[in-house]
């Protein structure tokens, strides 16, 4: 195993076994899952694509290895990922303030899930830390240092939103 994957891996269950944070790799284009350590795979990959497609920057362009990237969501999650080759190494999701269960039965009613998708997202969101911002940049820039050997610095956080995304992607992505 090269000296990075043994990095990634020591981090990855770090994270996981003191933190409670999931880490997933996957196939950079389109963001498939391809392993995971979170308990429901496929409401992980129901709450990756359920503002749209993240293929790309808003700005249309790839992303850059020497860049990390954030992510929240229309549920007010978080996620951080850095891109290495063709893979995506991604950090959580993780709530940054308690939000009531609720609102997040409102938000996603307003979805088109099956109740079968619906109740595994609910099943999952029971068990999504929550964590602060400045606490999942900081896992974000470990995972980074593991992936390029390079102390990355707050300039090369790039900060995504629900709003950057291609909506047209949710329907089909979401459902698969």
């Amino acid at each position: 195993m090269e000296h990075k994957e043994i990095r990634i891996d020591t981090l990855r269950d770090i994270l996981l076994k003191v933190y409670g944070v999931y880490t997933t790799v996957c196939q950079g284009d389109p963001f498939i899952p391809l392993q995971t350590n979170a308990p429901r795979e496929e409401a992980l990959r129901a709450l990756i694509y359920m503002d749209g497609d993240l293929r790309k920057t808003s700005d249309g362009k790839p992303f850059d290895r020497e860049k990390q990237y954030s992510y929240s969501n229309s549920l007010g999650m978080i996620w951080l990922f850095s891109v290495d080759g063709d893979r995506a190494y991604v950090l959580g999701p993780a709530f940054t303030d308690n939000c009531s269960m609720l609102d997040i039965l409102d938000k996603l009613g307003s979805r088109r899930l099956s109740p079968p998708l619906r109740q595994e997202m609910m099943a999952f969101i029971q068990q999504i830390p929550i964590i602060s911002t400045l606490r999942m940049q900081q896992y974000g820039m470990m995972l980074h240092c593991c992936l390029t050997g390079k102390s990355p610095t707050i300039d090369q956080l790039v900060m995504l939103n629900d709003a950057s995304r291609d909506p047209s992607f949710e329907t089909t992505a979401a459902t698969t």
